[in-house]
C-alpha cells in the first residue's frame, strides 16, 4: 500500500478520422415542403407577436406621455385653482370693505346742477324700464338717470342744499 496518493492514468480522447456510415433516413420532397412550411409559419408567427408586442409597448409609450402630460396640465390647473381661490378670498375681503364705504350715498348732478340720490328703500339692482342695472350703473348712464329724474321714479331723491 501505498502511502501517497494514487495515481490513475488517463488516456486522451481520440476522434476518428471518419465518421462511421450511419444510415440517413431518407426524406421525400413532401415530408419537406411540410416541414419547411411548418418552420416558415412559426417563424411569421413569431414575427407578427415580436412586431405586436413592438406595437404594444409603443402604445404604452404614448399613453405614459399622455398621462404625464394630463398630470402636468392637472398640476397646473391646481395650482391656477388656489391662485384663484386666493384672489377670490381677498376680493370678498375688498368687496366687504367697499360694502361699508357705500353707505354714502351715490349723487348723480344733473345738468342744471341739482343733485340727486337714490332712497334708502332702493334696492342695491333693479329694472327701470326693462333695463336691469346696479345703483352704480344707473347713476353712471347719464340718459337713463334723466329718465328716472324726469319720470319721477320713486327710487330717486333730490337732494337739497
Amino acid at each position: 500500500m501505498n502511502s501517497g496518493s494514487s495515481t490513475t492514468e488517463t488516456t486522451p480522447a481520440t476522434i476518428p478520422e471518419k465518421a462511421p456510415d450511419t444510415p440517413v433516413k431518407e426524406v421525400n420532397n413532401e415530408e419537406l415542403e411540410k416541414a419547411l412550411s411548418y418552420i416558415t409559419k412559426l417563424e411569421n408567427s413569431v414575427k407578427e407577436e415580436k412586431e405586436a408586442k413592438e406595437n404594444a409597448l409603443k402604445q404604452v409609450n404614448k399613453l405614459t406621455e399622455e398621462r404625464d402630460d394630463f398630470k402636468n396640465k392637472y398640476e397646473e390647473s391646481a395650482g391656477q385653482v388656489e391662485e384663484l381661490t386666493k384672489e377670490v378670498s381677498e376680493l370678498k375681503k375688498t368687496s366687504g370693505s367697499k360694502k361699508k364705504k357705500s353707505n354714502q350715498p351715490l349723487i348723480w348732478k344733473s345738468e342744471d346742477g341739482t343733485e340727486y340720490s337714490f332712497s334708502k328703500n332702493t334696492p342695491e339692482t333693479f329694472n327701470h324700464d326693462g333695463m336691469t342695472k346696479s345703483q352704480e350703473e344707473w347713476i353712471e348712464d347719464k340718459q337713463a338717470m334723466q329718465a328716472l329724474v324726469s319720470g319721477r321714479s320713486s327710487f330717486i331723491i333730490r337732494i337739497k342744499k
